[in-house]
C-alpha cells in the first residue's frame, strides 16, 4: 500500500508511481489493464473517501456511515413521543416534520420496534412502541 492511500493525504497518487502492480488501497496484485491504480472499482472508491475526509467537513466514508446509528433530532423528538405511548400522525406531523415516515423509518432500521395500525376511514394512524424494543 503506498503512503498516500495510508496517510489519506489530499492529492491522491500519480500513475506512474505504481510499483509492481498492486493496488493502492488493499494492496493485491492488479490483473487487466497497464497503468490501473485499484484493483476493483470499489478500492479506487473507498480510497476516494478516504481522502475527502480530511478535505470536506464533516464527510464519513461510506463504510463508517452505514455502521454510524446515529438519529437525527426529529427521529429523537418522535422516539420521545412514542414512549410516551401510542401517537397519531398527526402529533407526529407536528414533532417530527412533514417527513415523518422517514423518521419513523430510520427508528425502525436503529432497531425499534413500531407498529402501525391505520383507520382509513378517520383517515388517521396510530404508532405504537413496543415495550421490548432494542437500542
Amino acid at each position: 500500500m503506498s503512503q498516500a492511500a495510508v496517510n489519506g493525504s489530499q492529492m491522491g497518487p500519480q500513475r506512474g508511481s505504481q510499483g509492481a502492480g498492486a493496488c493502492l488501497f488493499c494492496g493485491q496484485t492488479i490483473v487487466g489493464k497497464q497503468g490501473r491504480l485499484y484493483c476493483k472499482d470499489r478500492c479506487r472508491l473507498l480510497a476516494w473517501a478516504r481522502r475527502q475526509q480530511g478535505v470536506l467537513p464533516g464527510f464519513l466514508a461510506p463504510p463508517a456511515a452505514a455502521k454510524a446509528k446515529r438519529l437525527a433530532g426529529n427521529a429523537l423528538r418522535a422516539l420521545a413521543r412514542l414512549r410516551q405511548g401510542p401517537a397519531t400522525n398527526v402529533e407526529l406531523l407536528a414533532l417530527a416534520g412533514m417527513r415523518f415516515g422517514a423518521r419513523l423509518f430510520e427508528l425502525r432500521r436503529a432497531g425499534y420496534h413500531i407498529e402501525t395500525d391505520e383507520d382509513k376511514r378517520r383517515g388517521v394512524v396510530t404508532y405504537t412502541l413496543r415495550v421490548n424494543a432494542t437500542t
